[in-house]
């Protein structure tokens, strides 16, 4: 069945879908001992929904960078593959969204997002089961200076090659991308990573957690506390894990008033179709 926007009871069974995908996460971290914890939308809407947002089309989980490196080993020996498909730009050479760092994805399922179509980067080759975005978490400076000039510079340069696959952009960024991107290659820019990253995670003190070093995301920082020791609650009837301060922490994502619905045209998904 094919959804075009917005059939609420399909996406409702795509949402179940994607359930599955976290009860299979959720299975691999408790047996190899790696804690994660829902993020973002998939956390807001487990507080205030006990569930999925209504109009929410992804998960999304978070663990740190070591557990998420092990998360990555251990899914690609004992994952069910048979209905999950781990995602990176080493598992799908037609993957590009290199800020993007792994997904979760549903097998015989399919999701082809507003922006993919926007900026064009769809690609028909690449994997695009219904998914849950995984994230790994860094730790930055206290100095907000070092966080945002040195420590997230790298972000800027992912970013830039991401674009440089977009085929709908401005003659402007076309010509900034076409310029910047090729500077640093993918293998020396992800050994620049690696060498940051043990820098970084090595810190035993005078730290914060935030998104990693490649994505674009960086609204939110969190100190240890906040999120650990990690909490239980119920979502959509099952138990994942969750940040130990719940109330901090989105409200630094979504500010003091989460709890509050937006107004019906903020209401949105972001997926133009879905095949289940």
């Amino acid at each position: 069945m094919l959804i075009i926007k917005k059939d609420n009871s399909l996406l409702r069974s795509a949402q179940l879908k994607m359930l599955t995908a976290l009860i299979e996460i959720d299975r691999l971290c408790s047996l190899h001992n790696i804690e994660y914890w829902i993020d973002a939308g998939t956390l807001l809407g487990a507080v205030r929904h006990n569930g999925f947002i209504p109009w929410d089309d992804d998960i999304d989980i978070c663990m740190t960078r070591n557990d998420f490196n092990k998360f990555i080993n251990v899914a690609s020996k004992s994952l069910n593959n048979d209905l999950f498909f781990l995602q990176t730009t080493q598992t799908d050479k037609n993957y590009y969204t290199y800020n993007i760092p792994c997904k979760m994805r549903v097998n015989n399922t399919e999701i082809i997002e507003e922006t993919e179509l926007k900026y064009g980067y769809y690609n028909s080759k690449s994997h695009h089961g219904l998914f849950v975005d995984i994230f790994p978490y860094d730790k930055y400076s206290t100095n907000p200076f070092i966080r945002t000039n040195i420590e997230r510079f790298l972000s800027k340069i992912y970013q830039l090659k991401s674009i440089s696959k977009f085929k709908k952009i401005s003659l402007n960024k076309k010509i900034i991308v076409f310029l910047l991107s090729p500077i640093i290659p993918k293998i020396m820019l992800n050994k620049i990573k690696e060498a940051q990253l043990r820098i970084m995670n090595n810190r035993k003190t005078n730290y914060v957690y935030s998104a990693g070093i490649e994505t674009p995301f960086h609204r939110a920082i969190f100190t240890e506390e906040e999120i650990f020791p990690l909490k239980k609650i119920s979502f959509e009837g099952y138990f994942f894990s969750c940040p130990n301060n719940i109330e901090q922490y989105l409200t630094k994502m979504f500010g003091a008033n989460y709890m509050s619905l937006p107004s019906i045209e903020n209401r949105v998904s972001h997926y133009h179709s879905i095949k289940l």
